[in-house]
């Protein structure tokens, strides 16, 4: 079994069979709906596949163009709220907003008891400040910035290995400073590993970049990639998603 902890899927990625993908490789995803349109779908595709656990949540990139009412009936049944957070390198949306929206979300997820994914670019110190005041379990995505990392160890964060670990200082300061029981790894789909790696990849090498990740892990920390996978495993069960 493989666990991806931060996964979008595309109508491209349905048509060149990740469904199917899923089942042989036995392939779990944690599926982000990043807006109610796609939560929508990620919802329909999670009643055909098994191996589809979503995520909902009012990406920063859409905060503007979309209202969170919209979003309510997804925000209040998902098990694991996200991604949400802020933006200020990929994103031109006013960060005033970014900020409410934010917060609202964070709000219900601790009303909830509900953990979060955190989109966290360009604004790593601020919602590093304000995670600081919730109790509720967060996940860090793909975090590679060379700073403030100190804030989120202190509030004993979970983080998911981006693909790029390989090649990016940053994502390996984080898998060397991060306890391993703390560490997921993720693909963030087909788009953003194209836009890592710098060429087009099908849904079938997801796994294969999955196990890429976790034996650089192991390299890095020097530890087994079976015992890192083991304890991947494990960590994500302290979320009570599905029984691995």
């Amino acid at each position: 079994m493989l666990i991806d902890a931060h996964l979008h899927i595309t109508q491209r990625d349905v048509e060149d069979g990740i469904l199917n993908i899923m089942d042989e490789m036995d392939y779990y995803g944690l599926t982000a709906g990043t807006n109610p349109p796609d939560c929508a779908w990620i919802a329909s595709l999670a009643q055909r596949q098994k191996h589809i656990i979503p995520t909902f949540g009012l990406h920063p990139w859409y905060a503007d163009q979309y209202e969170l009412k919209d979003m309510m009936i997804y925000l209040q049944s998902c098990s694991i709220i996200g991604e949400i957070g802020m933006d200020s390198v990929w994103c031109y949306t006013d960060l005033d907003t970014q900020r409410k929206v934010f917060l609202a979300q964070m709000d219900i997820a601790q009303e909830r008891g509900c953990p979060v994914i955190l989109h966290t670019k360009g604004q790593e110190k601020e919602i590093g400040e304000i995670i600081s005041d919730y109790s509720i379990p967060i996940i860090i995505h793909w975090y590679s910035s060379q700073k403030y990392l100190d804030l989120y160890l202190k509030r004993d964060c979970y983080f998911t290995v981006g693909p790029d670990v390989l090649k990016n200082k940053a994502v390996q300061h984080v898998v060397k400073d991060v306890a391993l029981n703390r560490l997921f790894v993720e693909t963030d789909g087909t788009n953003a590993i194209e836009w890592a790696i710098g060429r087009a990849v099908s849904p079938r090498k997801l796994p294969e970049i999955l196990l890429r990740s976790i034996d650089c892990i192991s390299n890095l920390k020097g530890i087994d990639a079976d015992i890192v996978q083991k304890e991947i495993r494990k960590n994500i069960k302290v979320f009570d998603l599905f029984n691995p």
